[in-house]
């Protein structure tokens, strides 16, 4: 009957302290996603440099939705109208769009002009330091992304993916691997 006693206090033990780290758990995951959200969201409007938004890869923006509406404004190049669901990347007052045909465009967000245009079968780019990384059909391509003019273009790339940029690193999937290559020369 001891032995009954002392296994039965023992699983009243066990089962309050798991509660207790259960609940304690609890109380650290929620304190840390409000002080994440609040993190993120205190921040100053950022810009929409990356697929999904930013590098953090959120998915969305700090800045405050427009409390007026008007016509969206379409702007067609080449014979293919058909809009596309690949998202623009908005950075520095620019806004880079990938066209129903795959061009790659530059609109001035505030004058709506077209700065540039690069013709191609462009992936959404991704803007670091001054410079878009994307892919064009299977080559990974930097951008200058004030002039459009390319940079370097390297061989082995899996169309339709985004860049992700990391310090000097640009990381892109090839087949089954991972391909990281320098931001600045596109050397392996």
């Amino acid at each position: 009957m001891f032995c009954f006693k002392v296994r039965f206090l023992l699983l009243i033990v066990l089962i309050y302290t798991m509660r207790l780290i259960t609940v304690i758990t609890a109380i650290v995951l929620a304190l840390s996603i409000v002080l994440y959200s609040s993190a993120v969201v205190g921040q100053p409007p950022a810009s929409w440099t990356f697929f999904r938004g930013r590098m953090e890869g959120t998915g969305f923006s700090s800045s405050k939705a427009p409390d007026t509406f008007c016509e969206p404004k379409i702007i067609v190049f080449g014979n293919n109208p058909t809009p596309e669901d690949r998202p623009p990347i908005v950075c520095k007052g620019r806004v880079y769009i990938v066209c129903g045909n795959g061009s790659l465009i530059c609109i001035d967000y505030k004058s709506n002009t077209v700065l540039w245009k690069r013709d191609g079968d462009f992936a959404v780019p991704t803007y670091y330091g001054g410079f878009l990384y994307t892919v064009d059909d299977t080559d990974v391509v930097c951008l200058n992304a004030s002039t459009g003019e390319e940079v370097w273009r390297v061989e082995g790339a899996i169309k339709g993916l985004p860049v992700a940029v990391w310090k000097n690193r640009v990381i892109v999937a090839e087949g089954l691997f991972v391909k990281c290559l320098d931001r600045f020369t596109g050397k392996v």
